[in-house]
């Protein structure tokens, strides 16, 4: 149905009254086939709606052990340039967050290397990528976290200090 209406000259980015993409709406019901289309279509992956979200925004809530097509939506969405900081839109958890539930060792890595995913972030229930990678007992995963949660914001917390004095 999106390649015809794509075909038929609709706009891939058209939003609606909240200001949410087509691509939104897919990525929110984790319809990983309509995401590949919109995005080969150029729709852009970090378009906010009128509170500041984003197609992955939409997604993240949704990732469980039990349903993967909202992780594998999310792990495209950010192949494809999406903010990998972006916090879900009710949880607040982000896509390290997830990946770490799911014990996606390299998918960490490539986060927290490639994409400078922030490991000390923590969503509404006051965890962070780190406390969810010990729920699972994925000890060696939390180790690297640790490692690598020291980097996270040294300028922004720089910046921060020198303002407040």
């Amino acid at each position: 149905m999106c390649e015809f209406l794509i075909e038929r000259k609709c706009k891939v980015d058209a939003l609606d009254k909240l200001r949410r993409t087509p691509l939104m709406d897919a990525a929110e019901v984790g319809c990983l086939d309509a995401v590949k289309v919109l995005l080969k279509n150029n729709a852009s992956v970090n378009a906010e709606d009128s509170e500041g979200f984003n197609a992955l925004s939409y997604c993240i809530d949704f990732v469980s052990k039990k349903d993967p097509k909202f992780y594998e939506t999310a792990k495209y969405l950010v192949q494809y340039g999406a903010n990998v900081n972006s916090e879900g839109k009710f949880a607040r958890r982000t896509i390290l967050h997830c990946a770490a539930a799911q014990g996606d060792k390299d998918f960490v890595h490539d986060l927290v290397e490639n994409k400078e995913a922030k490991v000390r972030v923590k969503d509404n229930e006051d965890k962070t990528p780190i406390d969810y990678a010990k729920q699972t007992n994925n000890t060696e995963l939390a180790e690297y976290l640790e490692q690598h949660a020291g980097t996270d914001n040294i300028c922004g917390n720089i910046l921060c200090k020198s303002i407040q004095q």
